[in-house]
């Protein structure tokens, strides 16, 4: 190859090697992402207030029947009449069902004939106890004039001694008549199930026809007029708390409309697995407006807490790692944590965390980043 050929080739590799210098860098540039900017978030704010808030103990709990009971069978048999249904409301001694007893009614009639045998049995053995004492007197009498030998006298002592005996074995023989005519009795009266609490009807585990052993399980009664609530607090708030004191109840399926209670029972001991003391709560529900197994919360009145430092708790805002309320500083949200939320159902404090010249977000904060760029309403400051 020549030099000239040699130097020509040489130019054209550099103008091509740098040709596709220039198409790289192009495209490069063309495939960069373009920096969107992020618009600043429009928010409503409002500056925290110093308020006075109740001074409460609080507590939750399910809500339970004040009385409920079972009821169960107590003899064996089938399910002869039903009459008891859900949701109805009884009487204590009301007929719930019955079961099928003739054979308990003969077994009665019979232990009640056993009973008047025996009665005879007692008033035989008692003639012939008189008729021995009468004997035994006459001879005594004879005795005494030496016109009786010994061997009369022994017989009609042991006559007496024998009668009294028999007498006394009848009345025991009565005794046992009565006591298994009593039991025939109460089996027949088992036979007919009834109420043994006034209250509603909650469940009926029992069809028309059903086999029943003693012991099962027939029916469920619960007094619903009158309801507890059961919880436990500290022992700090224990020592704020007295029996028959106001208690304030909300249930979240009530929409929080506000029920009246009163402190039923203050256990005097802490639970050493919890440490913590049982309390009970009595609830009035006449009205009907609570059902068994809700679940509501308590508030109890002890005091007032004035000059607190509070924000909206609608400020609040839930995330994994915890509870946060955002605040505007310089243009940005910054993210306040509340470690430890008080207050009530409209405020939380913000003692110590905050103050009155902050202003914290109120409205568009469940869409905030921290540190993002925000833009406050016209006419909110």
């Amino acid at each position: 190859m020549n030099r000239s050929v040699a130097i020509g080739l040489v130019i054209a590799a550099g103008l091509a090697g740098l040709f596709g210098v220039r198409i790289a860098a192009h495209q490069g540039k063309a495939a960069a992402p373009k920096q969107v900017p992020v618009a600043a978030a429009g928010v409503e704010v409002a500056a925290p207030a110093r308020v006075t808030l109740l001074d409460a103990v609080r507590l939750a709990g399910v809500v339970r029947p004040r009385s409920e009971v079972d009821v169960v069978g107590k003899v064996e048999g089938r399910i002869q009449q039903l009459r008891g249904e859900v949701g109805v409301q009884v009487k204590a001694g009301a007929l719930l069902a019955i079961i099928e007893h003739s054979e308990l009614g003969f077994q009665s009639q019979q232990a009640s004939a056993q009973v008047e045998a025996a009665e005879a049995q007692v008033l035989h053995a008692q003639l012939q106890l008189a008729s021995a004492q009468i004997q035994q007197q006459r001879i005594a009498a004879l005795e005494t004039g030496g016109a009786v030998a010994q061997t009369e006298s022994d017989r009609a002592n042991l006559g007496l001694k024998s009668a009294g005996a028999a007498v006394r074995a009848a009345q025991a023989q009565l005794k046992l008549a009565q006591a298994s005519a009593g039991l025939a009795g109460r089996a027949l009266q088992n036979s007919q199930i009834t109420a043994p609490i006034a209250g509603t009807i909650t469940k009926r585990n029992v069809s028309l026809g059903t086999q029943i052993n003693p012991g099962q399980a027939l029916f469920q009664i619960q007094d619903l007029l009158e309801l507890k609530l059961d919880g436990a607090v500290s022992a700090t708030d224990f020592a704020r708390l007295k029996l028959g004191q106001p208690v304030r109840i909300t249930v979240e399926e009530l929409s929080g409309v506000p029920i009246s209670g009163t402190i039923a029972t203050l256990s005097p001991t802490l639970d050493p697995a919890t440490r913590r003391a049982a309390i009970q709560i009595a609830i009035d529900n006449s009205e009907g407006r609570l059902l068994s197994n809700m679940f509501a919360r308590a508030e109890v009145a002890v005091g007032e807490r004035a000059g607190l430092l509070t924000v909206p708790a609608s400020a609040l805002v839930t995330l994994p790692s915890g509870r946060y309320v955002y605040v505007v500083r310089n243009g940005r949200a910054k993210a306040v944590a509340i470690a430890d939320v008080q207050g009530d159902a409209d405020h939380v404090i913000v003692d110590g965390l905050l103050s009155e010249q902050d202003r914290v977000v109120v409205r568009g904060q469940a869409a905030l980043a921290d540190g993002q760029a925000v833009r406050v309403s016209a006419g909110k400051s």
